[in-house]
């Protein structure tokens, strides 16, 4: 990786916890640490301080107190156990590539790059797009539960690899009321110009199978449409549509302020996504 990664906390707090959990090489809960705002990241020299918690909805900044060994382990790791963390070591190539990408989009952030922070977040969605449900899965042993639960995720013969993502959240969740809890993109503009940019977004977006609102300045839609969100942004942004699909063409709205806007709720989700997985994995 062209960064490092060190803990936020005092390293009297670290060497506990890392002896604790056996920590030596254990990439997922680096991983955790990063996303749960309880790391740094070094980058050419410099520190980026990543003090923000994106596994609760809405993300939440930590404070002095949340750096304790007793907090830490008493909220982080309250529904982990030491053999999960021992077993999940086989999963370090997928959490090397999480870790990676995840710490690439606050360089990104930082350096005020955020169309190249959508695409490392666009990279996250297809990797746990497929191996999400695949690690959730892989961990049981009832194998007629298992054939059930995929069949119901698997709702026709030519079902997309969103859809069935799209299934696998209702089934992670313990609180599925999360799902349908409102996230709003609020932008700032200055001129109509820039709002009839916004407006042309909401446009092409909106005619997608999910429900989104377009009020003043401000795109709402649920959390559990933020995936779909994310890959109608790239697929109309990105790519040039040969179906009859209009593309994203804007003149006078700055992308990079769009896409500095939609990154975090984006990156919040899948952030809560996991620890959801993370949680259903240690019942």
């Amino acid at each position: 990786m062209i960064f490092t990664i060190e803990d936020n906390f005092k390293k009297k707090t670290a060497t506990k916890l890392n002896k604790f959990y056996n920590a030596n090489n254990l990439i997922e809960l680096e991983y955790i640490k990063l996303i749960m705002g309880l790391s740094k990241i070094k980058f050419k020299g410099k520190y980026i301080k990543q003090n923000l918690n994106y596994c609760v909805l809405g993300i939440k900044e930590n404070t002095l107190e949340d750096f304790g060994f007793e907090k830490i382990v008493n909220f982080l790791y309250k529904e982990a156990s030491i053999q999960y963390f021992n077993n999940n070591r086989r999963n370090n190539k997928l959490f090397r590539i999480l870790l990676n990408e995840t710490g690439l989009y606050f360089i990104s952030k930082k350096l005020n790059n955020n169309i190249e922070g959508f695409i490392h977040l666009y990279r996250i969605i297809e990797k746990i797009s497929i191996m999400f449900p695949l690690v959730y899965f892989k961990q049981s042993y009832d194998f007629a539960g298992v054939y059930s639960d995929v069949k119901d995720l698997v709702t026709s013969k030519e079902i997309s690899s969103l859809k069935f993502f799209k299934n696998f959240q209702k089934k992670i969740f313990e609180d599925v009321a999360m799902l349908d809890t409102t996230t709003d993109f609020n932008f700032i503009l200055s001129n109509d110009e820039e709002k009839n940019d916004l407006f042309a977004i909401y446009n092409i977006v909106s005619r997608e199978q999910f429900d989104i609102s377009l009020n003043g300045n401000t795109i709402s839609m649920s959390f559990k449409d933020i995936v779909s969100f994310a890959i109608t942004i790239r697929n109309r942004y990105f790519h040039l549509s040969m179906e009859n699909k209009e593309n994203i063409e804007v003149i006078n709205l700055n992308m990079n302020y769009f896409f500095s806007v939609i990154n975090e709720p984006i990156l919040n989700w899948i952030c809560v996504m996991y620890y959801e997985l993370f949680k259903a994995l240690n019942k």
